[in-house]
């Protein structure tokens, strides 16, 4: 059973997992991604007792390989034990969900590692979510790093839109 040495961005200690619940599943490129939720009993995260919780992990799987990935310290789900990547700051383009991401306006994060840009591998959906998956070649293996969004979500530049667009037709 996979157990956590971090949570949240601490270290975590005496962590009791149940059985993963499968959140959902998708393709991208010639990875698959598995959503998992994995609630949490009577755990200790830096220095703190905690009675319940749970986290998200992201199993992606490819050529025999199997990672799983989570958040540490940043919107990026990544390996336990692998560096943070920052985030690209400035306006990233919208593309078209295979050779650039297609998100929201307001959560573009590109993943940097060093200075160095991840590629963007493709999207895939479950749900109501959406999965951006990123990958950075590297002499001791990949990297790999996962950015999740709500499909639906609106947001503040889309809500006032349709706000006005209702208030225009509502004159006319």
């Amino acid at each position: 059973m996979f157990s956590p040495k971090r949570l949240f961005g601490s270290d975590a200690r005496q962590v009791s997992v149940t059985e993963p619940l499968v959140l959902g599943r998708c393709n991208i490129a010639s990875y698959q991604v598995q959503a998992l939720r994995y609630n949490l009993v009577d755990f200790e995260v830096a220095g703190r007792r905690q009675s319940d919780g749970y986290f998200l992990v992201y199993e992606v799987s490819a050529d025999n390989c199997s990672y799983h990935l989570q958040q540490q310290r940043t919107a990026f789900y990544v390996r336990d034990g692998s560096p943070d990547p920052s985030d690209r700051k400035g306006k990233v383009p919208q593309g078209d969900g295979v050779a650039a991401p297609r998100w929201h306006k307001c959560d573009r994060l590109w993943p940097v590692l060093d200075g160095q840009p991840y590629s963007f591998v493709g999207q895939g959906y479950y749900q109501s979510m959406v999965v951006y998956l990123f990958r950075l070649p590297s002499t001791t293996g990949e990297a790999l790093a996962i950015f999740h969004d709500d499909v639906d979500r609106q947001d503040a530049e889309e809500h006032y839109r349709l706000e006005d667009r209702a208030w225009r037709d509502k004159q006319s």
